[in-house]
């Protein structure tokens, strides 16, 4: 009976079983403190690149006019606020806002309704009703009093009624006047004409709180409707008095034909009914003027890091010494012991959530300790150049300005890393390490936005450029295809700034020699970066990097160790050497690393050589060993040379993605043959077999150049076997192959597709026809004549024995000289051709 079964709590495979999983929490917890130390190294090395750690130059005690002992320049970014200048500003704001007035409408319709009520009320009182009396002529110039035939009280009562309802205290005369014309309609009329023309438009109180010039605010009310309007013409404004000097010249001009005494009553009721229908809104004013005075933006020069302030020799004046008080506070105020600790705190949030979410949401983002290990330390390179050319570009801004300070944040070689990343990783991490070391860089160079996206496309350009090519060709190459964008970049950006769509310290950037200048350091950066990745490379490939020209050099036939292999393990290392062939050319059909395959399948069996006699490959007809052993005792040995090879490879330095093709090109999989032989043999009291002891330790292919080589070694060993070589038999065998790899689940954990496996099997299909190819059978030579007529032999046959003392392995070799061509070409002997037939397992084999 044959089963499955999963070993006992207390078996020995249990107790291995939970030793390997607490070593596997152990180097979890390894690795992640591993990582922890990694980002908080990292970013404090960065933000000791940002901190500024020079003290200011002392310039305390100067005054101005007095001389600049040294060239003094700003260590770090500063603005300097002009608070003269931004107080005038302030003021011209201030007196720009327009004052408020309202502007009430029907002021003028209530005084004249006053005026109708009035009268109307009087002359009901007096019994005058609506008769118009008699208005004596001009030439009269007395007043003829009033034939008063009511009670005085009356009369006193009815007339302070009158002047209470009119809103106007009138004199003796006037009141005479009204009472001698009985309060008629006439002289009602005329003052209520003289009233509405003095009050059409606007009447203010006095021009104290009228501007000399216009504009003001009138916000018009008629009821409970407001509307504003913005007066610009200050002429329509009339003050009350010169409205009320415009009653008396209109009564003059208009009311001509009355008597002087009447007229002078209407003048003089009219002046005081007109009143201010413009009144000044101080507390609304004061409100639009404070908005303004506040919303006046600070006028400030700020001065980049280096940036020149007043050189040795210079007059100080009051600006400077503005400027340097300035700095002086700043530089009391800041504690770069705690401004350092801060931002290392800020990064390495910065960085662990970044990597967070790459490492949850982006697939194929490198996790592994030596990976972020190399992108620190690339984060750490290029800070380190950033904050060096920060202090070359301030250095040298003291000694000249002929080259702009902003030039030199175009030299950092960011795109060094992208090339690195790209060619050790892949594009996805790419851009995840991209985006920090350009919003690295941008900061410590004070740059800001531009400068950032520009190192990102810079970056990202070189990357695409390089791919996973290794090769000095192709890494200078990728540089100068980021110089030719880097050029784009500061055209672009430099027209963007001059365009006014982005300001900043970057503007200005865009014209004549200084665009030139940035142009220029901008290709250097991308060549420098090409050149740096050369020198990167052997850095890299020493911490277990796979790179393409280290690829190359395993590939070379000459490696020691496979030229070690040739000598002990002659089978295994053919049978390497094809399955590499069948591995690469499946790899370049799915566009897989067809070159690592092709290594990996170089290496994959470097245990057998210590116990090649094992390995039917290699035993050349002699004795088996396997016969002497178990099965059991033979599958630990054959499943041993995986164990025994990545220990050979380890010796020998091999690179890590190597080795790990060793143990992942068999996976799980099981030692058929000798299982199938125990379960043979088996005897039912001593129960059943246990599967997992015939099967490899894995792990399972986790990459589809890994999950090609297991494809491609069994097609190799399998197609071997095969007695007659033809297209159907190929075809069935690779499938079988393939199938039961599938339903094995040895390809769960390697992203090879259906697609990829169907288009691998069709390669592997048409390399194994290609390898088992038919020739054409060679003739007999027939004799010939010579010049002579004579009949001459076709060869002269040489008999060559072997001196090798073993009977098995000797074999002779014969010599064919031909007489016409004088050529020799190596003939079989009638013992080796007699002795094999075609197609034999030996024949099959030489």
């Amino acid at each position: 009976m044959i089963s499955k079964r999963m070993p006992g709590p207390g078996s020995g495979r249990s107790s291995a079983g939970w030793r390997e999983r607490l070593l596997a929490l152990f180097a979890r917890r390894r690795n992640l403190l591993a990582r922890l130390a990694i980002g908080l190294i990292t970013a404090a090395a960065l933000a000791a690149f940002m901190v500024d750690w020079t003290p200011l130059d002392g310039v305390a005690g100067l005054k101005v006019g007095d001389i600049s002992p040294s060239d003094i320049r700003a260590h770090s970014t500063i603005e300097v606020v002009d608070a003269e200048l931004t107080e005038e500003r302030r003021l011209e704001a201030v007196a720009r806002t327009a004052s408020v007035f309202d502007h009430d409408v029907i002021l003028a319709r209530h005084q004249l309704d006053r005026v109708d009520r009035a009268f109307r009320e009087i002359r009901s009182a007096l019994g005058t009703g609506r008769v118009a009396g008699d208005v004596p002529r001009p030439s009269q110039t007395t007043v003829q009093q009033p034939q008063n035939t009511y009670d005085p009280a009356f009369l006193e009562q009815e007339l302070n009624r009158f002047q209470q309802t009119l809103a106007v205290p009138l004199r003796d005369t006037d009141l005479a006047t009204l009472q001698t014309l009985r309060f008629n309609d006439t002289v009602q009329r005329d003052i209520k004409e003289l009233v509405r023309a003095s009050m059409r438009g606007y009447v203010a109180l006095d021009r104290q709180n009228l501007p000399n010039r216009g504009p003001i605010a009138v916000i018009r009310r008629e009821g409970s409707q407001e509307e504003e309007l913005r007066v610009e013409d200050l002429s329509q404004v009339r003050v009350v008095a010169d409205a009320r000097r415009l009653i008396a010249l209109n009564a003059a001009s208009d009311f001509s034909d009355r008597p002087p005494h009447i007229r002078e009553t209407a003048v003089y009721v009219a002046q005081q009914l007109c009143t201010p229908n413009l009144r000044f809104v101080a507390s609304e004013t004061a409100v639009r003027r404070q908005k303004a005075s506040a919303g006046t933006q600070p006028v400030s020069r700020t001065y980049q890091a280096g940036q020149i302030i007043c050189r040795e020799g210079d007059a100080l004046d009051a600006w400077t010494l503005l400027v340097l008080e300035q700095m002086g506070k700043e530089a009391r105020a800041y504690k770069p012991l705690k401004h350092f600790a801060a931002l290392t705190a800020l990064l390495a949030l910065f960085l662990a959530m970044l990597a967070f979410f790459a490492n949850r949401f982006i697939s194929k983002f490198r996790r592994r300790t030596t990976e972020l290990f190399s992108m620190a330390v690339l984060l750490i390179l290029v800070g380190s150049i950033s904050a060096l050319l920060q202090s070359v570009a301030v250095g040298l801004s003291t000694l000249s300005t002929s080259v702009p300070f902003t030039a030199y944040g175009y030299l950092v070689p960011v795109a060094v890393g992208g090339i690195m990343v790209r060619m050790l990783m892949n594009s996805e991490t790419t851009v995840v390490w991209s985006v920090v070391a350009s919003f690295i860089c941008a900061i410590i160079m004070d740059g800001g936005l531009w400068l950032g996206v520009f190192y990102m496309v810079s970056s990202v350009t070189a990357a695409g450029g390089v791919g996973q090519r290794s090769e000095r060709g192709g890494l200078i190459r990728a540089g100068v295809m980021a110089a030719l964008v880097n050029a784009a970049m500061v055209l672009t950006i430099s027209g963007v700034e001059h365009l006014g769509l982005q300001g900043g310290a970057w503007a200005g950037a865009g014209l004549g020699r200084s665009l030139s200048l940035h142009v220029f350091f901008a290709c250097a950066g991308g060549i420098a970066a090409g050149i740096l990745a050369v020198g990167l490379v052997p850095l890299f490939e020493s911490l277990g990097f796979l790179t393409e020209s280290r690829l190359l050099e395993l590939s070379n036939l000459n490696h020691p160790l496979l030229r070690e292999m040739i000598v002990k393990a002659p089978g295994s290392y053919h049978h390497s050497m094809v399955v590499g062939s069948l591995a690469e050319a499946a790899a370049d059909a799915i566009h897989a690393n067809s070159l690592l395959v092709r290594v990996g399948a170089c290496f994959h069996d470097l245990g057998k050589m210590l116990k090649p006699q094992y390995f039917i490959e290699n035993q050349r007809g002699a004795d088996n060993p396997h016969d002497k052993l178990s099965p059991s005792m033979s599958a630990l040995v054959i499943i041993n040379h995986v164990k025994e090879g990545i220990e050979v490879a380890r010796r020998h330095g091999l690179p890590r993605p190597v080795i790990d093709m060793i143990p992942q090109h068999h996976g799980t999989s099981r030692v058929s043959f000798f299982y199938n032989k125990a379960v043979e043999q088996l005897d039912p009291s001593k129960g059943d077999v246990d599967e997992n002891d015939y099967r490899y330790p894995g792990p399972k292919p986790q990459t589809r150049e890994a999950g090609l080589m297991m494809l491609a070694d069994g097609v190799e060993a399998s197609t071997r076997s095969l007695q007659n070589i033809t297209p159907g038999a190929v075809r069935a065998q690779v499938a079988k192959i393939v199938n039961h790899c599938v339903a094995d689940g040895q390809l769960d954990e390697c992203p090879l597709t259906l697609k990829d496996l169907h288009t691998a099997s069709e390669t592997f299909i048409q390399a194994v026809l290609s390898y088992h190819h038919h020739r054409v059978e060679y003739p007999d030579p027939l004799p010939s004549q010579d010049g002579r007529g004579r009949t001459t032999p076709g060869s002269i046959t040489l008999e060559i024995p072997s001196s090798t003392p073993n009977p098995d392995l000797a074999s002779s070799a014969t010599l064919e000289f031909d007489n016409e061509r004088q050529s020799t070409r190596p003939q079989p002997t009638d013992q080796e051709s007699s002795s094999e037939p075609a197609g034999s397992e030996r024949s099959q084999e030489r």
